[in-house]
């Protein structure tokens, strides 16, 4: 054998065993892959009902924690001075005029079911016939109020829709053929002073004014469609100045949402009060008494959503133009209520002295 030949024989056994390895490699790898694939399916990770970072903004332990600064409690009484008094004259810099004397946080807690509800009723109306002259007699389709198509505009629209489920033309029972009679102004002539009557206008009698002159009317029987929504509130977290009711509407920062036809299913429990917990099942309950048996015959609960939130709170006392306030600053929006300042209108500036900035 010639040396270039065992060089050649050399160098394709090398180029083999090269081959060779990558071929265990990748095997190796791929089985590798199967096992952690198998391992991931057969051992899923179980999602958190709520974020771990939302649970500590919910310990009770940390509802006195400070969830607004100094300076945005003066810009934000600034704002509400400038844009929610009545004041004659508003101070140029109302900022650097309020001094903060004390300030502490709370964390509302509030839980929300929202429920989707639509009711049925039917309503008998006569009304003339070039009203709906367009529209098809409609034979009577019974009392049934659900085998009648009454769709919202969108979802979680709230408002009225009505559909015509019957008409029925008769005869106008104020009048023969539209005419009421003869005009009193012309006395059927059609002619007064040699005009034309103003008031029959030169026909010598009266339309009837019932069914516009056509002499028939339209027994009409609609279905009325009534879609609202009907929330339900409880609160926790404590009593605070601010009224229930703007504590219900204000912005808040969802920690759970869930919508879904009825009927829901409860919020996953929560650890830090068991009293939100109870409410939510006693208001998911009440509401399905209510639309789904009590009043099944002529209302449906069509949809449900519940949200978990939490609002802050911040109970500031401030002076402004030597005078002090009460004030609560709420929501992510940092709205502020302040009940003295409300009470401040533009006729009690004569006697206040606020209308200068100065009092006595």
């Amino acid at each position: 054998m010639d040396v270039s030949e065992s060089r050649e024989v050399i160098v394709i056994s090398a180029i083999e065993q090269e081959q060779e390895a990558e071929a265990v490699d990748s095997g190796s790898e791929s089985e590798g892959s199967k096992s952690s694939a198998s391992s991931d399916e057969s051992e899923p990770e179980e999602k958190a009902a709520y974020p771990t970072a939302a649970e500590k903004e919910l310990d009770p332990s940390r509802l006195e924690n400070s969830y607004i600064t100094e300076d945005q409690i003066k810009s934000t009484f600034a704002n509400f001075i400038n844009t929610n008094t009545y004041c004659c004259s508003r101070p140029k810099d109302a900022k650097s005029e309020a001094t903060v004397l004390s300030a502490s946080s709370k964390t509302i807690l509030r839980f929300r079911l929202s429920s989707y509800v639509e009711s049925r009723s039917f309503v008998h109306r006569i009304e003339k016939l070039n009203r709906n002259r367009n529209a098809p007699i409609q034979p009577d389709q019974g009392t049934d109020l659900w085998i009648y198509d009454a769709r919202p505009v969108s979802d979680w629209w709230n408002g009225k829709r009505e559909v015509l489920t019957q008409k029925i033309v008769k005869d106008c029972p104020r009048c023969v053929r539209g005419r009421k009679g003869r005009c009193h102004m012309c006395h059927g002539s059609g002619k007064r002073n040699d005009k034309r009557c103003y008031r029959c206008h030169g026909k010598g009698w009266i339309s009837c004014r019932k069914c516009a002159g056509i002499g028939q009317l339209s027994h009409n029987r609609y279905l009325v469609a009534k879609f609202r929504t009907v929330d339900g509130f409880h609160l926790e977290g404590g009593e605070v100045g601010v009224p229930r009711a703007e504590l219900e509407q204000t912005q808040g920062t969802d920690i759970y949402y869930e919508e879904a036809p009825p009927p829901i299913a409860p919020i996953p429990h929560y650890p830090y009060s068991e009293t939100v917990n109870d409410a939510a099942l006693k208001l998911l309950e009440l509401h399905y008494n209510l639309y789904m048996i009590k009043y099944s015959s002529s209302k449906r609960l069509w949809k449900q959503r519940e949200t978990l939130s939490t609002v802050p709170v911040t109970d500031v006392s401030l002076s402004f133009r030597g005078r002090e306030y009460d004030t609560w600053i709420y929501g992510i929006n940092k709205e502020v209520y302040c009940p003295d300042m409300d009470t401040c209108c533009m006729w009690c500036c004569f006697c206040c002295g606020c209308m200068h900035g100065k009092r006595d």
